[in-house]
Order: structure tokens, then sequence, then C-alpha cells
């Protein structure tokens, strides 16, 4: 059976709830993004760190503005350690099973 229709009061409380979500910047849609690819992400930093054989705290290098968001970039971006490191294997090298 389908659904009667949302009475109009609904759709204006959630339409007010987006007006304010969108003037307040926060976006719940975009948090909510953002919370769920904050655990992978930060995995993924410390991947990258980990092959040109640094720690994964060198992430907290995003937390000085400028200066640590240039140098994490320079990092991203270099070629990983040939061989063996102090975090494991190098993956280019490595077989994949």
């Amino acid at each position: 059976t389908p659904k009667p229709s949302s009475a109009a009061s609904d759709v204006y409380k959630r339409q007010l709830v987006n007006f304010i979500d969108a003037i307040l910047g926060t976006g719940f849609i975009g948090s909510l993004f953002s919370l769920a690819i904050l655990i992978p992400g930060l995995a993924l930093g410390a991947r990258r760190l980990h092959d040109i054989g640094k720690s994964g705290w060198w992430q907290l290098l995003w937390f000085a503005v400028i200066v640590g968001w240039i140098i994490l970039l320079v990092w991203a971006i270099r070629q990983g350690n040939r061989g063996q490191n102090h975090y494991g294997l190098d993956p280019r090298t490595t077989p994949r099973q």
C-alpha cells in the first residue's frame, strides 16, 4: 500500500532544518561523510608516511597550518624508499598474494 503523503508542516520543518544546517555551514551530510572517511584517511596517510620511512604521527603536521601542509604535500609526492625499511617491505617490489 502506498504511504500517505507528508503533511505540509513536516516538509516545512525539514526545509527549516536544511536551511539552518546550510546557514551554520556544517552540512549534516557533509559532516557524516567527513566522519566516515576520517579513519580510512588517517590509515592511508600513515601507510604513505611509512613508505618513505616516517612515523604516522607526522600527520599531526596538519595542525601547523601552512608550513605543515607544504611538508606533508612534499612527502606525499615523494617516491618511497627502495627495499625494506623500519615499517616493512617495499610495496613496489613485494609480490601480491
